[in-house]
């Protein structure tokens, strides 16, 4: 998934789902501080998924930084696992219970429509 998919709605016809997983390269300090997190929250509430979402880090040739922090999402946006940089694994419980329970509470679902 490009960075640029992260900056508009899933697909409805994906939204069946529970997990989506992503990746990325920002550029540190022009995109990914401000984008990332915000970003791939909206994502996560608008769907009501779990994002997991790997966020490539380091300093590349040219000097080119990119911002990493991977992390996993929960359905609501709330931080389940987080790695700010540096090589590493990301974990996390995943409760499907509690997301069925959101899904029928929000059923953003039913009300998706391609636009």
């Amino acid at each position: 998934m490009s960075d640029s998919a992260i900056k508009r709605p899933f697909p409805a016809r994906a939204i069946a789902s529970i997990l989506f997983a992503c990746c990325s390269l920002f550029v540190f300090r022009v995109y990914g501080e401000v984008h990332w997190l915000p970003l791939l929250q909206a994502r996560a509430i608008e769907s009501l998924v779990y994002v997991v979402a790997a966020g490539q880090w380091g300093e590349h040739a040219g000097g080119r930084k990119t911002y990493g922090h991977s992390l996993i999402l929960g359905p609501w946006g709330e931080r389940l696992g987080e790695l700010p940089a540096g090589p590493g694994v990301v974990c996390a419980d995943l409760d499907m219970i509690r997301l069925t329970e959101l899904r029928q509470r929000f059923p953003t679902i039913a009300h998706r429509r391609e636009l």
